[in-house]
């Protein structure tokens, strides 16, 4: 079936029988030109690609216009493409490396939806990489549809294999478990109430430096968003970073064991280790925390332009003012170390 998809959006193909085998060739303007290797092959499709260039672009180089390769060039080149965060860069660069490995010369608009899960369950032994790999897809599709590369997103509909447990607020008792195994003068603990009492998520936390704070606030600028917040400090964030500032000269908040700003990798492993060291589940996350503050926020009847004002989700953009923020944040945060959890520290 997906050879039988691909032969009819070929151009130009002759095929002759002559005693008894089948021949393929382009044909066209006058030219016969054998096509090399089996019939819808991936070499037969890198050699039909090639002599259907040079007709259709003459004097540009082969295995250009209309390729994976080519699509995948302009596509790093594209506005679409720099204004994602350097992270988020670094990885799509390995999964493009991927598809520009598989596909490279290939004719961007053969590819079919089944050849879609096929890619996908190549990496099914990698769940999580097998579903980044069709996200990316996805978005390099999206920008080739704008382009003029094809018509359609066969990637669109693609349904992930590893379906991710979705993070879940913390419970009350696991706030307080924490808190007792991990004391104020550790890292574990300055990052846990970084992350609950300003609702950031863990790759902004590991950002925020001495000179972020200022009249009793911290300001964020977020990486996923770009959206700038100055979020007052709660008593419990204060009672653990006023201390751990005042025995820590480095410039950033929190630092690796090294004393080294922390990658994000980095962070995400040592705070994993954090939870299982406390006796948590893997359900327990940095990104859960975030969940919590949100949550706890809700349950105190804050609006959604509330709430945002602290965590920055997408309704921020109610938020039309930065004075209508200030104001929010403050009744906000007032809420929340009215009905903090406590313990002693």
């Amino acid at each position: 079936m997906v050879g039988k998809n691909r032969e009819t959006s070929l151009k130009y193909i002759f095929r002759p029988r002559a005693k008894g085998k089948k021949y393929t060739y382009y044909r066209r303007g006058g030219a016969l030109i054998p096509i090399a290797g089996e019939f819808m092959s991936y070499e037969f499709l890198c050699s039909y690609n090639d002599i259907h260039a040079t007709f259709e672009d003459p004097g540009k180089a082969p295995n250009k216009k209309g390729t994976w390769g080519k699509m995948i060039e302009d596509y790093k080149d594209s506005p679409d493409f720099k204004k994602l965060a350097a992270s988020t860069k670094s990885d799509y660069r390995s999964y493009l490396s991927i598809l520009e490995t598989t596909y490279g010369d290939l004719p961007v608009a053969l590819l079919t939806i089944p050849e879609v899960y096929e890619l996908r369950d190549t990496f099914q032994d990698t769940p999580r990489k097998a579903d980044y790999l069709i996200s990316v897809l996805k978005a390099l599709l999206k920008f080739g549809k704008k382009r003029g590369y094809r018509k359609d997103n066969p990637a669109e509909g693609v349904e992930d294999i590893n379906v991710p447990t979705p993070h879940r607020p913390w419970e009350d008792y696991e706030i307080i478990a924490f808190r007792k195994y991990w004391k104020p003068d550790t890292t574990e603990r300055v990052a846990f109430e970084l992350a609950l009492n300003t609702g950031q998520r863990g790759q902004d936390v590991i950002k925020m430096t001495r000179s972020d704070l200022k009249d009793g606030k911290v300001q964020v600028v977020q990486l996923k968003t770009s959206v700038k917040l100055v979020i007052k400090l709660s008593q419990a964030l204060k009672d653990v970073l006023d201390p751990w500032l005042e025995n820590h000269d480095h410039m950033m908040l929190i630092t690796n064991s090294r004393g080294a700003p922390f990658k994000k990798r980095n962070f995400e492993n040592v705070m994993r280790r954090a939870y299982t060291d406390a006796g948590f589940d893997l359900d327990t996350t940095t990104h859960g925390l975030r969940y919590t503050a949100a949550t706890i926020l809700k349950e105190l009847k804050l609006t959604d332009e509330e709430i945002a004002s602290v965590t920055g989700h997408e309704t921020m953009a109610m938020v039309k003012k930065y004075t209508e923020q200030q104001r929010r944040m403050a009744r906000a945060i007032a809420r929340l170390d009215a009905n903090q959890i406590r313990t002693d520290l």
